[in-house]
């Protein structure tokens, strides 16, 4: 089973408030220092984007059933970030105010997209990392693009290599892997798994 949740923060949101929440949910001191190092960050807007995002996968372990207490955060040499001490698969992602995280029994990657983007942007990614296929389709409108766009992404954050080297091999018609997009109000939100799996998405 997978499970995937969407949410915004605004304005009201407290970096630290939520990273004493997070740290008492996980309760060990790997996962202090993982949080420690967000709070270090200079940008406060990445500081919130990946704040709200563990929250939602803290929300997202208690739907499942899963004691987050005790899980231990880590990055891999890509800064992808993962349980060492546990199966459960997850992928987080943010845009702006934006938030989306999904668990799962197999790897997963998800990713999510609010900001507009322009025609000519398009047309320069589309030839960069796009196939004659993807080009096609994503010519005849934005959201076509941002489909295609995500889902790259998800698959990328899936295997958890560089986006160089996915968006080169991950043909949006033609992959074995499960693609799921779908919207959040205004944004646009790709998942890509090694299995097909009932899914279930929750708005926070």
């Amino acid at each position: 089973m997978t499970f995937v949740c969407c949410g915004r923060f605004d304005a009201s949101f407290s970096a630290r408030d939520t990273a004493e929440y997070l740290k008492n949910s996980f309760c060990n001191r790997q996962t202090d220092k993982y949080i420690d190092n967000i709070l270090s960050r200079k940008n406060p807007d990445l500081i919130k984007q990946s704040l709200c995002a563990l929250n939602g996968l803290v929300w997202l372990l208690r739907k499942a059933g899963v004691r987050e207490s005790g899980l231990i955060l880590e990055r891999s040499a890509n800064n992808k970030p993962y349980f060492a001490n546990s199966g459960v698969r997850f992928s987080l992602s943010h845009s702006e105010d934006c938030f989306a995280c999904v668990i799962s029994s197999t790897e997963v990657g998800i990713d999510i997209e609010t900001k507009k983007i322009t025609q000519d942007k398009i047309e320069l990614i589309s030839t960069r990392f796009f196939n004659s296929g993807e080009r096609a389709f994503v010519s005849k409108n934005t959201k076509n693009f941002l489909k295609v766009w995500t889902a790259k992404e998800a698959y990328t954050k899936m295997l958890d290599i560089t986006l160089a080297r996915g968006f080169a091999q991950c043909d949006f018609f033609g992959s074995d892997n499960f693609f799921l997009d779908f919207e959040y109000e205004t944004a646009t939100v790709a998942l890509c798994t090694l299995l097909r799996e009932s899914v279930n998405i929750y708005a926070l």
